[in-house]
């Protein structure tokens, strides 16, 4: 089995970037060894069903977004209501940076797939094709964040909306 190795700048838990010189210069570097996978159609189908996957929680992040804008954009009296206390507003704001961060672990996770294909195709083999391993914990915890960041997103996103209904309810009563 050959191992392939990559090369990692921590600045947070998992973060690569490799371009920047400021990172370099400031952080220290750490090997990562990813062990590959024979390469064939079924290695192919796995790796393009988690790509799916990480791309439709990004769609569903997008509505979700979009939703809490519309928030913003609602009637007057309702935004005000959601975004006039201080509950409302910090579930809105945590929900908002949840998401983002569920963007981020999107983009993230995308950036070193990518950065895994061109790797595979800089030392492809043609007597024996194989991709590192997008499956090991150093690359698929940014899929698991991402959906992680969404579930509990969404529970926040919930929330806001529960209770800008219920105050709008309760306002509405005599």
């Amino acid at each position: 089995m050959v191992t392939l190795k990559t090369n990692r700048y921590l600045t947070t838990p998992g973060l690569s970037i490799r371009e920047y010189e400021v990172i370099s210069k400031n952080f220290d570097e750490q090997k990562i060894t990813l062990p590959d996978r024979p390469y064939n159609d079924l290695t192919d189908g796995g790796m393009q069903a988690k790509l799916n996957l990480s791309n439709n929680l990004f769609q569903v992040t997008l509505l979700l977004s979009a939703a809490l804008a519309g928030l913003m954009i609602a009637r007057d009296n309702e935004a005000h209501l959601v975004l006039g206390k201080l509950p409302e507003l910090i579930m809105f704001i945590l929900a908002v940076l949840l998401l983002l961060l569920s963007f981020v672990s999107h983009l993230l996770f995308f950036n070193e797939v990518s950065y895994l294909y061109f790797l595979a195709g800089k030392l492809y083999d043609p007597t024996r094709p194989s991709v590192p391993d997008i499956t090991d914990q150093n690359v698929s915890f940014l899929l698991s964040n991402q959906l992680e960041y969404l579930v509990v997103g969404m529970v926040l996103v919930a929330l806001t909306f529960f209770s800008a209904h219920n105050l709008t309810r309760k306002k509405n009563k005599p």
